[in-house]
């Protein structure tokens, strides 16, 4: 996976909840309702299935897109958005002002775009949103809050016999530093943002 499902996804790559589709002519819609604890939180036992699931709010995923050309081009946008306990990576340890915390109210938007043309593969994803910290703690405000995005292109040519050599560009932003106005503030992680180039060639035989 690209560091895009860091952002999208927090530490761990799996939950409980339910999907469903659609393709009506060219355009596809899907949405997804999941619990938001993930698999490993750390306030609550964990279990294979996602551990218990305190959170007053579920996850909610959706997709709009369209399939073009007999689905050799495909392009859409994306939300999220709820509530999530997934390791906040952005915050850094012994972080001052960090509030006593097992989740975060979360939000994402993003665009992808596939296509794949005279043998020339391309992929691409890019997303933004922000996570605001939940105080456990009664009449103490929720904060503070983070922006951050990542994006990746991966591009190849696919060869006789199922071989795509390509090469994959991916970066990550965690915090961007524009929601407060102190610079040595509690979200400010020394580098938090991370870039990557990947060379491969996948076989799908």
């Amino acid at each position: 996976h690209t560091v895009t499902t860091r952002f999208l996804q927090g530490l761990s790559n799996y939950d409980i909840g339910v999907t469903v589709g659609t393709t009506v002519s060219i355009v596809e819609l899907d949405i997804g309702v999941f619990n938001g604890t993930g698999p490993y939180n750390t306030a609550f036992t964990p279990t294979a299935t996602g551990g218990q699931d305190p959170l007053d709010d579920k996850l909610i995923v959706g997709r709009g897109g369209v399939a073009l050309m007999e689905d050799k081009v495909r392009a859409g946008i994306s939300i999220t958005s709820g509530e999530t306990t997934d390791p906040l990576a952005f915050v850094p340890a012994g972080s001052p002002g960090f509030p006593p915390t097992v989740s975060a109210k979360i939000w994402r938007a993003g665009f992808d775009v596939m296509a794949e043309v005279a043998n020339v593969v391309v992929q691409s994803e890019a997303t933004y949103g922000n996570s605001t910290l939940l105080t456990l703690l009664p009449g103490t405000p929720n904060g503070p809050t983070a922006t951050g995005g990542s994006a990746y292109v991966f591009a190849g040519y696919r060869l006789p016999h199922g071989f795509l050599p390509h090469v994959r560009f991916e970066y990550i932003e965690l915090s961007m530093g524009d929601d407060y106005t102190d610079p040595d503030g509690p979200l400010v992680a020394k580098r938090d943002w991370n870039n990557a180039v990947a060379i491969g060639v996948n076989w799908d035989p």
